[in-house]
């Protein structure tokens, strides 16, 4: 698969930081689940944007801004939604 050329107000992100990242989040997620702990994963849904929106602000490094908290809030608002309906 040919790599997406990157914008210029994208970070610079590696194969290798991404490898790192899914690594590290298979195994707090693993934890999670063995000690039956409930949580709101939103990666899926960040990555589901980045194309349509920017996540991040072009002058301040990887900060997140209003679009990145607002994709949050709006999964954290469905998740606590549905568990209390159950």
């Amino acid at each position: 698969m040919p790599k997406r050329k990157q914008t210029s107000d994208e970070p610079v992100i590696t194969d290798e930081l991404l490898a790192n990242e899914n690594e590290v989040r298979k195994l707090v997620i693993n934890h999670l689940d063995k000690n039956d702990i409930a949580f709101v994963s939103v990666v899926d849904a960040l990555r589901g944007r980045t194309r349509y929106e920017p996540l991040y602000p072009t002058n301040f490094g990887t900060h997140s801004n209003k679009n990145y908290y607002r994709l949050i809030a709006a999964n954290i608002s469905q998740y606590l939604f549905e568990k209390s309906a159950n």
